[in-house]
């Protein structure tokens, strides 16, 4: 299932984030679209994405918006990840979550906000935007 290779690399990728390391890219971008589509082009124009296009601002809490890089997803009102980090063919902020049923002393948001669902295999759960199902 796509979702679950998704944040089963997430996981991984996020731990490496998380300690600091930094990522390299071979394209910088600037407000979510790509140095390299925004150059005389049309920067909302659709690419080659399982999930995520460009100029898409994501639900209420950051979930969906466009990234390409894991500093596309900074600002946003949870800690979130670029999904590109797990699936290169994925390209949409995404945060781990707790389905919700685990109640509200759950370590993780058990809300993913709107449009978006809290996706879980094999133990590992994040935020899914509700378009790309």
């Amino acid at each position: 299932m796509r979702v679950a290779v998704v944040f089963m690399s997430l996981l991984a990728a996020s731990a490496i984030a998380g300690a600091g390391m930094a990522i390299g890219c071979s394209s910088s971008s600037s407000n979510g679209v790509a140095a390299t589509d925004a150059g005389g082009g049309d920067e909302c124009a659709a690419i080659d994405s399982a999930c995520g296009q460009p100029c898409q601002a994501g639900n209420d809490l950051g979930i969906g918006k466009f990234c390409n890089t894991i500093h596309d997803c900074e600002g946003t009102k949870i800690p979130t990840l670029c999904a590109t980090l797990g699936d290169p063919n994925e390209h949409f902020c995404t945060a781990s979550c707790a389905p919700p049923d685990a109640g509200p002393d759950a370590e993780l948001t058990t809300n993913c906000g709107q449009n978006a669902t809290c996706q879980c295999q094999g133990g590992q759960c994040g935020c899914f935007p509700d378009s790309c199902m």
